[in-house]
């Protein structure tokens, strides 16, 4: 039984500086998760000034975030915004089994292993169930996974430094989503790191498991 967590909101998130999720199973076949990332100061303005965001407007807001979770059927929100920059989002999924058939599908949990899947499917998924201000800001990123264009992360790093500059690249390019996946006893856990760029230049799924 699959949660779907975000759309495309949290993919744009994603693609921030310092992302890590960390997922737990949870009882009944449930799981809790936390997401929190942020971007640096230089590439905050250079996204809004491209964008047409105000400055002293927040990249995103506790109250998008929470829509969307609330959406895709997680309970339990908790959103934080610290900074016009940085979010932090937290919630639970009492019972996989109970989430509505057609809903967006990353997590998957059976009575002794839960799995994260990441790849094109999944980043296009988020992109098509995204509202227009998500789908602008992540248009602006140009990334491979959604338009379709066959780049590897060299590629994909030296198409953004033609449009932003070297600092946004590399903060894109070279950023590292930490995953930490726990057993619902938090004894058997599995952690692991992935860039950015090789994430958002996918060609195919990658999936992390913990079991126990």
């Amino acid at each position: 039984m699959i949660l779907m967590a975000g759309t495309a909101s949290l993919l744009f998130l994603m693609t921030s500086c310092g992302p890590e999720v960390n997922i737990q199973a949870y009882a009944n076949e449930g799981a809790s998760f936390s997401f929190q990332t942020g971007f640096s100061e230089k590439t905050t303005e250079i996204i809004k000034s491209f964008s047409g965001t105000s400055a002293d407007m927040p990249l995103f807001t506790k109250e998008s975030i929470g829509a969307v979770l609330k959406a895709a059927g997680v309970q339990k929100i908790v959103s934080e915004v610290p900074s016009p920059s940085e979010i932090f989002t937290s919630g639970t999924v009492e019972n996989f089994k109970e989430v509505p058939a057609g809903k967006f599908q990353f997590i998957s949990r059976t009575k002794n292993s839960l799995t994260l899947t990441l790849g094109p499917e999944q980043i296009n998924r988020f992109y098509n169930l995204s509202n227009e201000e998500s789908k602008s800001y992540l248009d602006l990123l140009m990334i491979p996974s959604i338009t379709g264009e066959k780049l590897d992360v060299k590629g994909y790093k030296e198409l953004l430094e033609s449009v932003y500059g070297p600092e946004l690249a590399e903060e894109i390019v070279s950023g590292q989503l930490k995953i930490t996946l726990l057993s619902q006893n938090g004894k058997s856990k599995k952690t692991a790191k992935v860039s950015l760029g090789e994430l958002l230049t996918s060609t195919k799924d990658m999936t992390w498991t913990v079991t126990w």
